[in-house]
């Protein structure tokens, strides 16, 4: 029998554990920490399936998957989030995995979804040969024709494929704006690879950079692109309409690569509140596709949905069970915020919990909670809605939870996961005990896990009781200087590697009377994220300051440190728990965090916090 090679990188200590612990006497299972580790571990063997575990799907997660895509394509991957929202699920993170499986889970559920994708993958090595770059392009041709999008969307995607003039994408979140770039990429016959570069945190000097990784033949696609930076505008200007690459580690060179926009708003929108640029706009649109939402395709649901069915019932084995009429018409009349990518996640819960020969309405799950007919969120009227701004007056509010309840929300959840995981872990050895106790190997792990785990949770317990105590005391009078110095003290003495922590103040700060638990508090959370985040012989430098701002006298105090490869990966300051609640309570009192793009694994993150008196 085959014992097939198992690679667990998951970033929570006592999943990677408790997957081990499950799957070990079935197959020959390997642990790695982070990213940088597996990549390593793929790189030194053979591999079948790679268990990769993250918080949720940031950049750095995105990253990871291409990379891996790109080196070894084809591994099997089982991701396991640790919260699953269909909005957090971004289109091309699908590409890449598999198959997911939300945290927590039980033994069954994670030996189920492991033997699926390795029986699969089994049967599709003795079976089918490789596919080709032509097998490839007729796959894409299929999904063009398919009622996944609609017959204009069709029309324009072909029509830009056969071309090389850059392409704007249009479409809300989930209307399967990274597919159709793939698609057009693939058709439009290009040989090179398709580079996604994300907006948001993308440097400069992008488009080089991508043409550097060998891009020069392939398409360049700009994910979110209503948020580049304006030197990154600047520079697509230029090498757009020059048709040259200016910089990068080849010199000037022609620009042969495809470049291909997408926006989930409305750009022109923004070029007139000044937001972008308007030459920029006019030249990334030469062609334009606009993706309808899928609430404007009620027309099309039924086709919609049998195609979802059979790609579930083919990618996830589900059965192909029909939808009835009722059911039908209760999608039409929901809302879909989340479009395509959300009905995917209803069709496939629907398919997983009915138990009939066909799926009814009491098998439709919106979201978290099962929602009747009746319930259903109706369309809104034309001239009323989320972007259909009333005629003759200012656009309606936007309907959802305010910014206070969102940041709530995520402070909950991130709560919540902490406590779980550890939980979980624990429940996990529980169950396995009975049966594996003779084993030495797993009572030592069983007695380690365990005892870190209880740790974990009381760590995290004396943390949020802190964070009480900082949110309902009263302002006290103190020394800033001695107070951050203490805390800086504190902070090294339980260091056990050679990383140094130095402190700096530009000026003179005394007598601060303001929140100085909330302060202290704050502080100590950062430094303690800048130490979990940082390599280690690096060191991490607080630069403390006061001055006035808007007539108000603030604290600044800077936090710079090196981050690590995998915290690195994203582009931006991975924002965990100590951070959330920092951030929380800083804004409760009037200040704010401000967190800087990472540049070359620097990381910089800045408290300001007001100063009574």
């Amino acid at each position: 029998m085959q014992m097939y090679r198992v690679i667990i990188a998951d970033s929570d200590e006592s999943y990677r554990h408790s997957i081990w612990m499950i799957l070990r006497d079935r197959y020959q299972v390997s642990i790695v920490s982070g990213e940088l580790d597996a990549i390593l571990a793929l790189e030194a063997g053979s591999v079948d399936l790679l268990i990769y575990g993250a918080p949720g799907v940031g950049e750095g997660t995105i990253q990871f998957l291409r990379r891996i895509q790109e080196t070894r394509r084809g591994l099997p991957i089982l991701f396991l989030p640790e919260v699953i929202r269909y909005r957090e699920i971004e289109e091309d993170v699908v590409d890449f995995v598999t198959d997911v499986l939300q945290k927590p889970f039980t033994p069954f559920q994670l030996i189920k979804a492991v033997s699926g994708i390795l029986d699969k993958t089994k049967a599709r090595a003795s079976s089918r040969p490789g596919r080709g770059a032509g097998e490839v392009d007729r796959l894409y041709q299929r999904l063009i024709e398919t009622r996944r999008f609609s017959e204009r969307t069709r029309a324009a995607a072909l029509r830009c494929s056969g071309h090389n003039a850059p392409v704007l994408l249009e479409g809300e979140v989930g209307t399967g704006k990274m597919l159709l770039a793939r698609a057009i990429h693939h058709l439009g016959g290009k040989k090179g690879p398709f580079i996604r570069v994300d907006c948001r945190s993308a440097q400069a000097d992008a488009i080089a950079v991508a043409h550097d990784e060998g891009g020069e033949e392939g398409t360049l696609y700009f994910y979110a692109v209503e948020a580049m930076s304006g030197a990154l505008q600047q520079a697509c200007i230029e090498s757009l309409e020059e048709g040259m690459v200016k910089s990068g580690k080849k010199g000037a060179r022609p620009l042969t690569m495809r470049i291909i926009s997408a926006t989930t708003g409305d750009l022109g929108e923004r070029v007139i509140q000044g937001e972008f640029d308007e030459i920029l706009y006019q030249v990334l649109r030469a062609g334009h596709v606009h993706l309808e939402p899928l609430r404007e395709r009620a027309a099309d649901m039924d086709k919609i949905v049998y195609q979802v069915v059979q790609e579930l019932a083919s990618r996830h084995g589900l059965e192909a069970k029909p939808f009835q009429s009722d059911v039908i018409r209760t999608l039409v009349k929901y809302y879909w915020p989340g479009n395509i990518k959300e009905l995917q996640a209803v069709v496939a819960r629907a398919l997983a919990n009915s138990a009939g020969p066909a799926v009814m309405s009491a098998d439709i799950e919106f979201g978290f909670s099962v929602v009747a007919e009746k319930e259903a969120r109706p369309v809104p009227p034309a001239g009323v809605g989320i972007d259909r701004p009333s005629e003759g007056g200012p656009r309606p509010p936007e309907p959802g939870p305010s910014p206070a309840a969102t940041h709530l929300e995520s402070l909950l959840a991130e709560i919540a996961s902490s406590v779980k995981n550890p939980l979980v872990s624990l429940k996990t050895f529980v169950q396995l005990l009975g049966e594996k106790f003779d084993d030495p190997e797993f009572r030592d792990s069983f007695y380690r896990t365990v005892s870190s785990d209880v740790d974990r949770i009381d760590s995290l317990m004396d943390r949020l009781l802190h964070y009480v105590r900082s949110v309902d005391g009263e302002g006290e009078e103190m020394e800033l200087g001695p107070e951050i110095e203490a805390l800086v003290k504190t902070s090294i003495e339980k260091l056990t590697d050679e990383r140094e922590i130095t402190l700096e103040f530009t000026q003179e700060l005394a007598g601060v009377r303001s929140e100085s638990a909330g302060l202290k508090f704050a502080i100590s959370g950062l430094l303690e994220d800048a130490i979990q985040a940082s390599p280690e012989r690096s060191t991490i430098r607080l630069i403390a300051s006061r001055r006035e701002i808007k007539g108000v006298d603030m604290v600044f105090v800077q936090f710079a440190y090196r981050l690590t490869p995998e915290r690195a990966m994203g582009g931006m300051v991975e924002e965990g728990l100590d951070l959330k609640l920092a951030t929380w309570l800083a804004e409760r009192m009037g200040g704010r965090i401000r967190i800087e793009p990472v540049r070359d694994q620097e990381a910089s993150l800045t408290i300001q916090w007001p100063i009574a008196g």
